[in-house]
């Protein structure tokens, strides 16, 4: 199930869709510190995408009716992953991916503004990588 870390662009708490790009340093720090210190709100706004979209979607059912529900599967999926587990799979997917261009090309490195973020999770390994690559 698709949710908007699959896509490029920030959902506001309007709704709104907001390039990374057009948003000020200090908000686009607060949404790495969000992610990497509280994964239970990357947990909810999550399980709000799925359950807002999840029921519109038609289901391919090649031997006929499916037994399985696909929101119940995806929230049980996303609610049975570690703290950790969540915040590689946020930092390492498409919004992830856009939200650490916006911040590199403002010259910030990421790694270290979490380190400097009070939270005992390890730091993300897709951020390792890409700071040894640099």
């Amino acid at each position: 199930m698709k949710t908007r870390f699959d896509g490029r662009v920030w959902l506001d708490d309007r709704g709104n869709s907001r390039s990374f790009f057009s948003l000020e340093t200090e908000h686009l720090l607060n949404i790495a510190k969000m992610i990497y210190s509280r994964p239970e709100v990357v947990i909810r706004m999550m399980i709000k995408d799925i359950e807002k979209e999840g029921y519109k979607i038609e289901r391919f059912k090649p031997w006929g009716v499916s037994t399985e529900d696909p929101v119940r599967e995806s929230i049980q999926s996303i609610t049975g992953m570690t703290p950790k587990e969540i915040v590689d799979y946020a930092f390492s997917s498409p919004l992830g991916q856009e939200l650490q261009s916006a911040l590199e090309a403002r010259g910030i490195c990421l790694e270290n503004y979490l380190l400097l973020c009070e939270n005992s999770i390890a730091i993300p390994s897709s951020i390792n990588k890409q700071v040894e690559a640099a």
